[in-house]
């Protein structure tokens, strides 16, 4: 038997709509039965073997346009009652994307960056430990742009590689054991911050488990945070305490 959808949401990527980066295979696994979730590619294409996070980046500047563009046509041909644009590097280097979505969507929208955030407060963590497969060029506009909401961003004071490529490709035992050492290093971070995709999800447990933590992905909080804005709450196991505890909407 067949469950009728409650809401139907959507996440716009960067990159193609088949790739794994952009729709991880642990986020469609995640989305409840009675939810239907798109995921729709911008087909940008950047090198991740450049060694600056930022320059391997640059194929996203400039891109506003094509989002306020873009965004609308899917909502309305797709049916969408919520839509997330993925990958905070297209935010943090077009500066205004989400504001102006707002002010031309009539659905809810957010971006990876703006409902990790969201999620973190509604976690109560004020400062976090910021995990991301970037260098300075780009963690430091990112650590601005939490700054700006309310959230004290904490970086590893080193990172075991020299590329987005070499961090992607690290294995989720690695992950987990750079994730400890800067969590330790970190002092009274109250919750670990994964954005972009390294593979952190089948150690997402464990990290959570073992370093008494929470975790807020910036490829689950979206789903946490269009549900809610749609009046939607579940229980969601195997995506952390997030996804399983359902925190309420924080205050503006």
């Amino acid at each position: 038997m067949t469950t009728q959808a409650r809401a139907k949401i959507g996440f716009i990527q960067a990159g193609a709509s088949g790739s794994d980066r952009g729709s991880p295979r642990h986020l469609q696994n995640l989305v409840p039965d009675d939810v239907q979730a798109e995921h729709v590619g911008m087909e940008f294409v950047m090198d991740f073997r450049i060694g600056s996070s930022y320059e391997a980046n640059i194929p996203l500047i400039g891109k506003k346009e094509e989002y306020l563009r873009r965004a609308p046509e899917l909502v309305k041909e797709r049916g969408w009652q919520a839509v997330t644009v993925m990958g905070a590097p297209v935010e943090l280097l077009n500066p205004g994307l989400l504001k102006d979505l707002q002010a031309i969507l009539t659905v809810p929208v957010t971006t990876a960056a703006s409902a990790s955030s969201t999620a973190l407060r509604a976690m109560g963590a004020r400062r976090a430990l910021v995990m991301t497969p970037w260098d300075d060029s780009v963690n430091s506009l990112l650590g601005s742009y939490l700054a700006d909401t309310g959230v004290e961003a904490v970086f590893p004071s080193s990172m075991p590689f020299s590329s987005i490529a070499e961090a992607l490709a690290m294995p989720p035992e690695d992950v987990f054991s750079f994730t400890k050492r800067a969590f330790e290093e970190a002092g009274n971070a109250q919750a670990i911050y994964f954005q972009a995709p390294l593979d952190y999800f089948p150690v997402l447990a464990k990290i959570e488990e073992e370093l008494h933590t929470s975790v807020v992905a910036s490829t689950t909080a979206p789903l946490w945070l269009m549900l809610s804005r749609l009046g939607l709450s579940y229980e969601i196991h195997g995506g952390g305490r997030l996804l399983h505890d359902w925190p309420s909407l924080p205050d503006a």
